[in-house]
């Protein structure tokens, strides 16, 4: 049977045969589709994405629901790489009384200029992968600017770069991607760059740090 081209068009019982779309994490993250994180500089946007693939890998609940389903997942990292894999991961699991090891990896992300890096990252990710029992959960990227090194944030054209490989990734690991984004100037008209960076993805999630409490406020 020949293989199914990525144009197939769906007919009207087809359509209506496709699975319902569901939230890995309820009202948070959704399944197979492209995340976009917001915040400024020091707002824990980076503790937020590993809090969320650490619970995920761990089957335990976050942001008061449990994920509805368990599996490996990847943080793409350019900054803050070894926090993320030793001091801050081991906090977290010491807070949350987990002493298993988890299928939670941390690896350099591309830059997306660079095809050689785009094939390399996949293919890393495919060798882990078969190494494990259960499916992929889900990948991030950390950050947007720094992935794009070489290109221009405030174009369009160069937006949708990186936007058309997120969306590579989500289609062939069939997982949420998760990608990490600074705030410009104005914190009130969005994240840096070209608008057509938050359009092209199909859930921007906003954090805020306040520096007394420390506490969060994260908006979908």
């Amino acid at each position: 049977k020949p293989a199914r081209s990525r144009f197939y068009a769906e007919d009207d019982d087809e359509q209506d045969n496709t699975p319902d779309p569901v939230w890995l994490v309820s009202n948070l993250i959704p399944d197979m589709a492209t995340v976009l994180i917001i915040g400024a500089k020091g707002s824990f946007k980076s503790f937020v994405a590993q809090e969320i693939l650490l619970a995920i890998s761990a089957n335990i609940p976050t942001f008061g629901t449990a994920p509805i389903r368990q599996g490996p997942t990847f943080y793409g990292a350019h900054e803050g790489r070894n926090a993320i894999k030793k001091p801050r991961k081991q906090a977290w699991k010491l807070a949350r009384n987990i002493e298993q090891r988890l299928p939670f990896f941390v690896m350099r992300a591309p830059q997306i200029k660079s095809q050689e890096q785009c094939d390399e990252f996949r293919e890393q990710i495919r060798v882990r992968l078969r190494q494990q029992s259960t499916p992929i959960a889900a990948i991030a990227l950390d950050t947007v600017a720094k992935c794009m090194v070489g290109l221009n944030e405030n174009d369009a054209g160069d937006c949708g770069l990186f936007i058309a490989f997120c969306d590579s990734l989500r289609d062939e690991f069939q997982c949420p991607v998760i990608a990490l984004h600074h705030y410009g100037k104005d914190a009130a008209r969005g994240g840096r760059g070209s608008s057509a960076l938050p359009a092209g993805f199909d859930t921007v999630i906003s954090v805020e740090r306040f520096e007394k409490s420390l506490a969060l406020s994260v908006r979908v």
